[in-house]
């Protein structure tokens, strides 16, 4: 199942994802609060899309990953069941809110 707004497509982990997901997770900035900065291996990346299928798999649902639609980038990860963005690296932040100070 994807969600789509006008410039953005909410997609189920899949191994597309993963060179998305492996700059966030090597980006420190990006972890501070997630991992107390500590970046992520390679494999590791690849051990959380495998939990995040698994969760699909037996629940119908779980995080989402957030590409954004013009450019194919990835974006974000999004908790499906909190509603809360909670991985976005800091230029998309800027992007998402013009005027905001650092």
């Amino acid at each position: 199942m994807d969600l789509e707004t006008a410039r953005l497509r909410l997609e189920p982990f899949h191994d597309s994802h993963y060179e998305g997901l492996r700059l966030m997770d090597n980006d420190s900035s990006v972890m501070r609060y997630i991992n107390m900065g500590i970046v992520k291996t390679p494999e590791e990346t690849w051990e959380s899309i495998r939990r995040v299928q698994a969760r699909w798999d037996k629940y119908g649902y779980s995080w989402w990953a957030i590409k954004e639609k013009a450019s194919g980038s990835s974006l974000a990860q999004h908790a499906s069941s909190t509603w809360q963005t909670w991985r976005m690296p800091l230029r998309n932040w800027l992007e998402a809110c013009p005027g905001t100070e650092w």
